[in-house]
């Protein structure tokens, strides 16, 4: 079946009767709900196979965990210690390459 929006306060499907139950949303769903809060709905019959998007009152706000937030912290800082460690590499060899170029013309 295709499916239909409907105003929050529904709970049962609106063609047998029967108790809706939440399934996942799909990408499209996803998109949707960037403007508008939706939940999609499945009939809890079988044979009517009702699906649905249910308007929510509120959208989610999504929490940020403090472990992820230390993970995060985490990567970026061995990001920037590899980082600021291969420039002092780079530049110790580039260093002594200079230094050895001038020890041979020196001694020519």
């Amino acid at each position: 079946m295709t499916a239909k929006v409907f105003p929050g306060k529904i709970k049962n499907c609106t063609h047998c009767g029967s108790p809706l139950h939440r399934i996942h949303r799909n990408a499209f769903d996803k998109l949707i709900n960037y403007l508008i809060a939706i939940n999609r709905y499945s009939c809890s019959n079988h044979e009517c196979g009702f699906n649905g998007l249910k308007i929510s009152k509120k959208p989610k706000k999504r929490r940020v965990s403090n472990t992820s937030v230390k993970k995060n912290l985490t990567i970026a800082l061995l990001i920037i210690s590899m980082l600021i460690g291969w420039y002092f590499l780079i530049n110790i060899f580039i260093d002594r390459s200079a230094m050895a170029e001038q020890n041979t013309s020196a001694a020519n």
